[in-house]
């Protein structure tokens, strides 16, 4: 499907909750590189593997997918921004993703296996707080972990906070960056979220 263009103010699309913008795009981007230790003085590291849970129609991570790799083969050919979605036979669901960055998992209980070899985990406009906590507590039981983005309303964050706060991995607990608003181009009732694994990736 045709991707829309964004502009610098935050706008509704249809087939996405959240609100998007370019600076969303720039955010997400700087949120997801990150210079390591050992890679001190050299370009950021790309994320690898960027896992959306929950991810609808897919808009947002097409956009994301295309942003981050646009110009740069290179790139391209390390990243890749894929969705996990309930398997329905609607068909907004993921509409916006290729067949080969679209997964489907059976139920809202289940896990999807490609989180196994995410860097990052994306949740944009999330239902559940089990889930969550459930894909996070995972995420940081392996060394692949670098970042986990919580994308939403501020009315919902008091709800989600504690399945980021407390996640029962064997990293050390990382404080949570959150930015609102315009801040980090989403609407001004939304939020960002965003936890790093607190360790340098080998």
């Amino acid at each position: 499907m045709h991707l829309p263009v964004l502009s610098d103010t935050p706008l509704c699309h249809p087939n996405c909750c959240l609100s998007l913008s370019t600076p969303l795009l720039e955010t997400l981007k700087s949120e997801l590189y990150r210079n390591d230790v050992d890679n001190a003085g050299k370009p950021p590291v790309p994320p690898g593997l960027i896992l959306s849970v929950g991810c609808g129609s897919g808009l947002l991570e097409n956009l994301l997918h295309s942003h981050l790799t646009r110009g740069d083969p290179d790139v391209a050919e390390v990243l890749s921004v894929e969705g996990a979605e309930v398997a329905t036979a609607a068909t907004t669901i993921m509409s916006y993703l290729p067949e080969d960055r679209a997964n489907t998992v059976p139920g809202t209980w289940a896990l999807c296996r490609r989180a196994e070899d995410a860097t990052a985990l994306l949740f944009v406009y999330p239902r559940s707080v089990d889930l969550v906590k459930r894909y996070v507590d995972a995420f940081f039981a392996r060394d692949k972990a670098r970042t986990i983005i919580w994308l939403g309303p501020q009315a919902d964050w008091d709800v989600f906070r504690p399945a980021l706060e407390g996640h029962n991995g064997p990293l050390p607990e990382a404080p949570l960056k959150v930015r609102e608003g315009s801040s980090c181009g989403v609407g001004e009732y939304e939020m960002m979220a965003v936890l790093q694994a607190p360790t340098p990736i080998p």
